[in-house]
């Protein structure tokens, strides 16, 4: 395509054209460079083509991060790769200079593209400058930018000669152990006052016990518990008065587990007389 002409979006075989460059490694460098192209059209051209050149700029990003590129500033690219990078930034960088004249709807998809441009961090990797490397002009950090978005690291004896502050100003003050002792006391009392409510509780969980017999006849008779209640049988004639015999009730068997055989357990309750 000849260096001078803006490629004409409304045709959609140019369209394709492009979208097929962009998509493949060996030509999204000079599909960028013919989006780069609009930097010299007005801006009744971006609210025309916008939603296009937005949607191709996308292309190019999926293109070049299959191919491993690391679309950030302070990322080192290496050299056989750098110049697909440098290419991508500057079409960045022409998006956020004529951003005011793409339509509103794009705004969103807008700032997610221009999102690697709103750090300020300066890398130096291996004496190599993240940003100078790409070799564009915008994308430099002024000496006077705000200290905020720099990093400085010092050197060890720098490090080892910094003072270290007094014992007086790390340790906190008396008041702050003091409240903290007050916190760990009403905590020891509330785990207290829990166990006890607890120890109540099993307590009432004991089977209560009665005596068994006429409740008229005042003779001392046996305390039996209420889980097993006392049957009266009539005293023998040639046998003196016996005791109330207790009955035991021995309930169903519970089986748990997987069991292979078919044979099913016994469900019948029996009842057992004891004399």
């Amino acid at each position: 395509m000849n260096n001078d002409i803006t490629p004409t979006l409304d045709c959609r075989r140019v369209t394709m054209e492009l979208t097929e460059r962009l998509c493949s490694q060996k030509h999204v460098r000079d599909g960028i460079n013919d989006l780069l192209k609009f930097s010299r059209s007005e801006d009744s051209e971006f609210r025309r083509y916008g939603r296009k050149i937005i949607a191709l700029t996308e292309v190019a990003r999926s293109t070049l991060t299959r191919v491993g590129v690391k679309l950030y500033l302070f990322v080192v690219c290496p050299q056989t790769l750098l110049p697909l990078k440098s290419a991508y930034f500057k079409m960045l960088i022409l998006i956020r200079r004529r951003k005011h004249a793409f339509p509103l709807e794009l705004d969103e998809r807008i700032n997610r593209l221009l999102l690697p441009l709103y750090t300020h961090l300066v890398i130096y990797y291996g004496g190599v400058d993240t940003r100078a490397q790409l070799g564009i002009k915008e994308l430099l950090v002024a000496p006077n930018a705000p200290a905020a978005g720099k990093r400085t690291c010092l050197p060890a004896t720098a490090i080892s000669s910094v003072s270290k502050p007094d014992a007086a100003e790390v340790m906190p003050p008396p008041d702050a152990f003091a409240k903290k002792r007050a916190r760990v006391n009403r905590l020891g009392e509330f785990i207290k006052q829990q166990s006890t409510k607890e120890s109540h509780a099993r307590k009432h969980l004991v089977p209560k016990q009665y005596p068994t017999g006429d409740p008229g006849d005042n003779g001392a008779k046996p305390v039996v518990s209420k889980e097993y209640p006392a049957v009266d049988i009539k005293p023998d004639d040639n046998e003196g008065p016996s005791l109330p015999r207790r009955v035991f009730t021995r309930t169903n068997i519970k089986y748990f587990g997987i069991f292979c055989t078919g044979k099913q357990p016994v469900a019948s309750a029996r009842t057992v007389c004891i004399d």
